[in-house]
């Protein structure tokens, strides 16, 4: 049986809490849900506005699909969706559930796009492969390379 969007949602926010909580980070979330983000991360210095998305479900079978912007509703009542913009959103975080794949994403890689699709065979490919676990982007911390630099 499928998921209810909603408890999806709901259960991808939750593991994004216990996560960042594990990596350092501050959480709180705005009072009721009228804000375009979920949560405000508090790295100790900075504090990013950020939006949870999650997904359990393949595009295909070896791949997911995320709409990754705001739901709106045309006049005859169907879903659209708009990108995030900078004012609204500092991240985006994108939780693949079944695989425990995390990305963080700048408002600035979504470049527009209100849809993205990841490989599950192949989650260090692709335009968002850079961001894939970069949880040092709400820490503040620039991440090092096997050579410590």
């Amino acid at each position: 049986m499928r998921k209810n969007p909603k408890r999806r949602g709901e259960l991808g926010e939750i593991a994004f809490l216990h996560r960042a909580s594990q990596e350092g980070l501050r959480v709180s979330r705005p009072f009721g849900d009228s804000e375009p983000y979920d949560f405000i991360v508090d790295n100790g210095e900075q504090r990013w506005r950020v939006q949870v998305k999650v997904t359990d479900t393949r595009h295909s079978k070896n791949s997911y699909s995320v709409k990754a912007g705001r739901r709106g509703y045309a006049k005859k009542g169907e879903a659209v969706f708009s990108p995030y913009r900078p004012s609204e959103i500092d991240f985006l975080v994108l939780h693949f559930a079944p695989d425990n794949l995390w990305f963080i994403l700048p408002i600035d890689a979504l470049k527009g796009r209100t849809s993205l699709c990841f490989s599950q065979r192949y989650p260090n490919r692709g335009p968002c492969a850079p961001f894939l676990e970069r949880w040092d982007l709400l820490l503040g911390k620039p991440r090092r390379n096997a050579a410590g630099v």
